[in-house]
């Protein structure tokens, strides 16, 4: 593996794509040779760099190692290459082509509470210890909210097809929340049931 100077453009120099076979390079050397050649008007300097470009370029390994010191080069975290200050004026720089209209930050936020919330609540109601109802209403609250951000998840989902204006929409939504209140009911049935009728 010979040595490379990654600041320069290889590719520009012999004029191809950087997805060029070895055909199309040794094609593009011989176009470029024939102009800067120096029994053609050429400079010596200009074919020192044509063959250096040739060399590099034509050796699988030294043009992977290239390749990727090209890439690592392309953008320096940390300066203005990573931001661009007129990019982020506009109002829609920051959003995503998939925007899910805060669903899944609901759906994220609700699993949470809910995995906290009610193994607390399990733990803090099977001690029947009076002083530790600071942590049952944490744990009641946490479930609440928890339910609170699965019905936003869903109300966000909604938000969603009506914005894709899907076919039999108001059914459609009146039956996904008329499941969720009977699942959550069904839910706290048994959580009552289960905890306090012993």
């Amino acid at each position: 593996m010979q040595n490379f100077d990654s600041e320069k453009d290889y590719y520009d120099i012999l004029g191809i794509d950087e997805t060029a076979t070895s055909e199309e390079i040794e094609k593009a050397y011989r176009t470029q040779a024939r102009k800067h050649h120096p029994d053609a008007g050429g400079s010596e300097e200009a074919m020192k760099v044509l063959n250096e470009a040739r060399d590099l370029l034509s050796d699988n390994e030294t043009r992977l190692a290239y390749d990727k010191s090209r890439q690592s080069n392309s953008v320096v975290y940390g300066s203005s290459f990573a931001f661009e200050v007129n990019d982020s004026l506009r109002g829609d720089a920051f959003k995503t082509e998939n925007d899910d209209e805060g669903f899944s930050g609901s759906a994220i936020l609700a699993a949470t509470c809910l995995g906290i919330g009610l193994p607390l609540l399990f733990l803090v109601e099977s001690q029947w210890v009076f002083f530790l109802w600071p942590l049952r209403i944490g744990g009641i609250g946490l479930v609440l909210f928890g339910v609170w951000m699965a019905q936003s998840a869903l109300a966000a989902r909604h938000r969603k097809l009506k914005k894709d204006k899907a076919r039999h929409l108001s059914s459609r939504i009146l039956l996904q929340q008329a499941l969720f209140w009977a699942f959550t009911i069904l839910i706290f049935a048994m959580l009552i049931v289960g905890l306090y009728w012993r």
